[in-house]
């Protein structure tokens, strides 16, 4: 709980493996955070419950893990993942957050999705791209009725069953060849039977 309560933080760079705890921004004044070379950081369960200013979320370089309902009920509306080869955005790790408008992956920018973990958020723009061997759990997007794009340029791996049920996809892009054999079965896998 190093930072709960704290309205008047608004930015915090966290470098060199800083921990993050169980509600370390806790009721915080956080609007932007940017977490770079903290590659065997893990960001903890709830660390930022009630965090409702948090606008950005900047992941470059830095990141191993994170766990579920990190971010659940935080106001985050952005989040950027870049050079974290080795990221997991664990099961349900931003499931609801109120907020979240956009998601950006480069350069390497995460390794797997984890089921749930974007699920019942408005969330309309996703941009994959310069990714090696992603895998997106079953129902990562799940009721994402706002989302309108998604782009995947490069490199997934694997897409979880029913990743994109009930959400408002207008344009599917991707540029590679995951190994599902049919459009229709490539359909079911993205929306479900």
């Amino acid at each position: 709980e190093g930072f709960a309560n704290t309205p008047l933080l608004e930015n915090i760079l966290v470098k060199n493996g800083i921990r993050l705890e169980l509600n370390a921004f806790n009721n915080s004044g956080l609007r932007n955070i940017t977490i770079e070379d903290s590659s065997g950081l893990t960001i903890n369960a709830n660390s930022f419950n009630n965090a409702t200013q948090l606008e950005r979320v900047t992941i470059d370089n830095g990141c191993k893990e994170i766990k579920a309902n990190a971010f659940t009920t935080s106001g985050v509306r952005h989040l950027v993942m870049q050079n974290s080869p080795d990221l997991l955005v664990g099961t349900n790790s931003f499931i609801s957050a109120p907020n979240l408008t956009s998601i950006t992956s480069t350069n390497n920018g995460c390794k797997e999705i984890g089921a749930f973990a974007f699920a019942n958020t408005p969330v309309s723009t996703i941009t994959i791209d310069r990714t090696d061997d992603l895998i997106v759990g079953e129902n990562a997007f799940e009721n994402t009725p706002n989302v309108g794009d998604v782009t995947i340029y490069r490199g997934i791996k694997e897409l979880g069953t029913r990743a994109f049920k009930g959400s408002g996809i207008n344009n599917f892009k991707v540029s590679m060849d995951w190994e599902v054999a049919t459009p229709e079965e490539r359909w079911s896998q993205i929306y479900g039977p």
